[in-house]
């Protein structure tokens, strides 16, 4: 009989604890936006769109976008904003997501639009997209990624970090030698899958929901001639077509003096990626 009420109460100490965890979690305070593996982080933003309550606006791309974290577009006029800018996957992944929930602003990373979508990267996140776990974390944000004691372990120490970094001593953007582009490489237009089709497709979708959709390009290291870049060129054909405002991030930063500093050579560093952050809502602010 002893061991049984030893068990019960076992039992309702670890229940105590599961809902005063649950009610943590759900301040924003506690929210982790980064993880210590690129699976966890990709789960994290997809939650954030699915789950939580729509946001403003929504980054469609790759890790190259997964640098401007929402958290630098709080208190500008894109905010609220979440972003699926998936490591390892494209922008057109990340808009079969946003079209379950569009929301009144899409920006789409150029840089990647004609990158084939990563397999394995891909079947990773679908699985865990259909998993009954996933389903029940809509519910349950103790089950989600961004609550994970790691991931928010994680994302406190990078804050630290960033408080600390000096950003201008980072790489510097220094241009590879010849015509390489360091994010994407070409692509023959016949072998690309469909990709072209399928991300006209998706836009005209958004658009069809009253979407305000802009291309964005991202320093990433290169500085190859666009035309020579199928995803750039792409970009030019999709903004004359549908009549797209398109931001090219490096050349706003030039115009207005600030320097553009890389952690790897092609991802921004946190510096650089919260300056783009902020000039991307000034270039989207309304008119007033």
């Amino acid at each position: 009989m002893s061991r049984n009420r030893q068990a019960l109460r076992i039992l309702w100490l670890a229940g105590l604890l599961l809902a005063v965890f649950e009610l943590v979690v759900r301040v924003p305070p506690w929210h982790a936006e980064l993880a210590e593996s690129n699976f966890q982080s990709n789960l994290i933003r997809v939650q954030r769109v699915l789950f939580d309550s729509p946001p403003r606006a929504v980054i469609a791309g790759s890790s190259l976008s997964g640098r401007l974290l929402p958290s630098y577009f709080n208190g500008t006029p894109l905010a609220p904003l979440d972003s699926l800018g998936l490591d390892g996957l494209s922008a057109s992944f990340a808009l079969d997501l946003i079209l379950k929930r569009p929301p009144s602003v899409v920006i789409i990373e150029v840089n990647t639009l004609l990158t084939p979508v990563n397999q394995h990267n891909g079947e990773l996140v679908d699985a865990a997209i259909h998993s009954y776990l996933f389903r029940l974390s809509r519910y349950l944000h103790v089950l989600r990624a961004q609550s994970r004691p790691a991931s928010m372990l994680y994302s406190w120490l990078k804050a630290r970090s960033r408080k600390r970094a000096n950003t201008t001593a980072s790489v510097p953007s220094i241009p590879p030698p010849g015509p390489v582009h360091s994010a994407q490489l070409p692509i023959d237009r016949a072998s690309d899958g469909g990709l072209r089709d399928r991300l006209r497709a998706q836009i005209q979708i958004l658009r069809d929901h009253d979407c305000r959709i802009v291309l964005m390009r991202l320093p990433d290291g290169g500085r190859a001639v666009w035309s020579s870049i199928p995803s750039f060129s792409f970009g030019d054909d999709l903004a004359r077509e549908f009549n797209l405002v398109q931001i090219d991030v490096e050349v706003e930063c030039s115009r207005r003096g600030h320097p553009v500093s890389y952690s790897d050579g092609m991802h921004l560093t946190a510096g650089s990626a919260r300056e783009a952050s902020q000039l991307l809502a000034e270039q989207l602010a309304p008119a007033p």
